[in-house]
């Protein structure tokens, strides 16, 4: 009789070690999936500050009349209208990509030190902000 308590307290306990270990295994996971949130929340924080900052650059310059009308079209044209602009259907709009994106790219001017310094100093400030917001283990 003493041989089936102890095998019965043999399987408690080894009942209890699996549930503990299944607990620990879910806690893991969970931690791990908030540190993927926060990661992902962090990247499109630093795109968001990134994105800001091309949009003042290009605000600044188009303000002083440094870019042409073709930057301040393409400013806010999408691939598709590109595409569309150069007769190419939707379905092979992706040749045109690295086109549209050098395009683009070639739109930019340069800015007083009072300009620029204050456009980099907001894009450091968002950054900041977003390491503060989101910090990485």
């Amino acid at each position: 009789m003493n041989y089936t308590s102890s095998e019965k307290n043999r399987q408690l306990e080894q009942t209890k070690l699996q549930e503990a270990q299944q607990t620990q295994q879910k806690i893991q996971e969970q931690a791990k999936q908030e540190q993927d949130k926060n990661k992902q929340a962090l990247t499109d924080c630093l795109q968001s500050a990134e994105t800001d900052y091309s949009e003042w650059w290009y605000q600044a310059c188009k303000a002083k009349g440094l870019l042409s009308e073709r930057c301040i079209s393409l400013h806010g044209m999408t691939l598709a209208d590109y595409a569309k602009e150069k007769n190419i259907s939707a379905d092979k709009q992706w040749t045109v990509f690295s086109d549209f994106e050098k395009e683009k790219s070639d739109c930019s001017c340069l800015l007083p030190s009072y300009n620029s310094d204050s456009i980099d100093k907001s894009r450091q400030d968002e950054k900041d902000v977003c390491f503060k917001q989101y910090p990485q283990k």
